[in-house]
């Protein structure tokens, strides 16, 4: 992980709309995360998907009423060049809370 990698996090009511978490950095930066946690404290189960910008990049990760799960890359997910970090759930939920540790990098630096 890089000494500049911070926190973000939304929560999560919906399942009609991407929810961004990290914005877009500008033409020349990449966005690379190294984890993410999802506490679902409602009673629906629901599944997370992450979006690099409008571009669906996981399957969904099951986050079942009331648990959690985190997950930590042993590489991050990089991003597209100037794209969001994005997530959605498969369903309406009381709420559900997504954190994500990213940094972010430069072009050219990777």
């Amino acid at each position: 992980m890089s000494s500049f990698t911070k926190p973000a996090k939304a929560v999560i009511t919906s399942s009609t709309a991407i929810t961004e978490i990290v914005p877009a950095q500008g033409g020349n930066s990449f966005i690379n995360m190294y984890s993410i946690t999802m506490s679902n404290t409602s009673l629906t189960d629901t599944f997370v998907e992450i979006y690099d910008g409008a571009t669906l990049v996981t399957p969904g990760i099951a986050v079942p009423s009331g648990l959690g799960h985190s997950i930590n890359l042993a590489k991050p997910l990089r991003f597209a060049q100037n794209s969001a970090l994005s997530v959605k759930s498969s369903a309406s939920v009381a709420s559900l809370n997504v954190a994500v540790f990213y940094d972010v990098e430069p072009n050219g630096n990777g």
